[in-house]
């Protein structure tokens, strides 16, 4: 194989290879001109109208000289099996594909062929009905069927451009209770580097627990002071809790002008074991012949993750949010909610944000949209009355600014 990669190396190459083949043939293909070997055969088909030319033009450009010729044309028996009608039909079909001239040309020409295409099938024992192309194992080919991937594999939605103000501005919270709110939030937002103190101290000690309690008060000035942290489940850690103590402290909270005292619970996604990782057989194929065996372990519920990553199905993000678009699929909103959940939980924070970001993309009508924004933020405190209540009892323009600050 080497020595012959070499050698055609050595030989001359002629560019632009073009055929002329006259008036009474047309839909040639391939249609762009192209380099091939001093020497090599090169190959046309085209759709005959009318009497068949004595001769065809021929031009190729070896090095920088233009050369023009003509070749007589000698006709032949087609042998038994020939296939130059089913090649040439094969290109045209690609070509109606790709240039989004219509599936149902395609599928008749297809048909009449006996071409085997995503929309046409070849039939054994009597059956006549296609798998679906999410039941389909191998996805499309990426070197054969690249004409029909917008028609298989949809493009994507454009983003949703809805914006629904509130219905109402409701709600008797205090600012107090939206900056405990702040808080608890603001402690989740430092999962990744709690479950790094974890996952240091399971190195010496494997059984310790993810399941922490975390009491703190929070100053005027948006500093945590009076931090106690401890295990919700008994198995205590000195070392773990100290390190999470650490953590909270830095976080800078929300500066409510008063002192606020709170409780928060988490629990730590799991540990990464110390065995080593066991890349399965599907991570060593490419990407749309991996799709194409996600669709299959998704029909039959077996679709995970967390479990493809670990198998080092995921190395790149285009693997990642292929399966998470396969995941998501078409299903409902609060479906694929319930799916960013369990990501989350599961430590996969960027695939959470990804599946959300695209859930609010997919939004179609006001009333999705309401019951998206009440999922995403529902136990976000609603301070509108007391919002209001100040406003109403400033004075002056900056009293007023002041307010809005304090309460955004």
């Amino acid at each position: 194989m080497g020595a012959a990669i070499v050698a055609d190396a050595l030989e001359p190459t002629l560019r632009d290879v073009d055929l002329d083949l006259g008036a009474t043939i047309d839909r040639i293909y391939p249609r762009e001109a192209r380099a091939a070997l001093a020497g090599a055969t090169v190959s046309v088909t085209g759709r005959l109208r009318g009497q068949l030319p004595a001769q065809v033009g021929f031009r190729f450009r070896r090095g920088g000289e233009l050369t023009i010729e003509s070749r007589h044309l000698d006709v032949v028996e087609l042998p038994p099996g020939a296939d130059v009608a089913r090649r040439w039909t094969a290109a045209r079909i690609e070509e109606m594909a790709a240039r989004g001239d219509g599936i149902e040309p395609a599928v008749a020409l297809a048909a009449q062929a006996s071409l085997l295409t995503p929309w046409t099938s070849w039939f054994f024992g009597g059956s006549s009905a296609s798998w679906p192309f999410e039941r389909r194992v191998l996805a499309l080919s990426p070197t054969l069927d690249g004409a029909f991937a917008s028609r298989v594999d949809r493009a994507p939605q454009a983003s949703s451009l809805l914006l629904e103000p509130p219905r109402d501005f409701s709600g008797d919270a205090s600012l107090a209770d939206a900056a405990v709110a702040a808080a608890q939030r603001a402690i989740e937002d430092t999962v990744a580097q709690l479950q790094a103190c974890r996952d240091a101290r399971a190195a010496v000690r494997p059984d310790v627990g993810g399941n922490l309690r975390i009491d703190l008060s929070v100053d005027a000035t948006g500093r945590a002071v009076d931090v106690h942290v401890s295990s919700t489940t008994g198995d205590d850690d000195p070392v773990l809790d100290r390190c999470a103590r650490s953590v909270v402290m830095s976080i800078s909270f929300f500066a409510t002008g008063a002192r606020i005292t709170l409780t928060h619970q988490i629990t730590l996604p799991p540990g990464r074991t110390s065995r080593r990782t066991q890349c399965s057989v599907v991570s060593t194929l490419p990407l749309p012949v991996r799709k194409g065996i996600w669709r299959s372990r998704l029909q039959s519920r077996h679709l995970d993750y967390s479990t493809a990553a670990r198998s080092c199905e995921l190395p790149t993000w285009s693997d990642r949010r292929a399966l998470l678009e396969l995941l998501m699929g078409s299903a409902r909103s609060s479906e694929n909610l319930a799916l960013a959940s369990t990501l989350e939980r599961a430590g996969e924070a960027d695939a959470a944000a990804y599946v959300r970001q695209e859930i609010l993309r997919r939004v179609s009508s006001t009333a999705e949209l309401e019951l998206v924004s009440r999922a995403l933020i529902g136990n976000e405190p609603r301070v509108d009355k007391e919002l209001d209540k100040a406003y109403r009892a400033a004075h002056a323009d900056p009293d007023r600014l002041e307010i809005g600050r304090a309460h955004v």
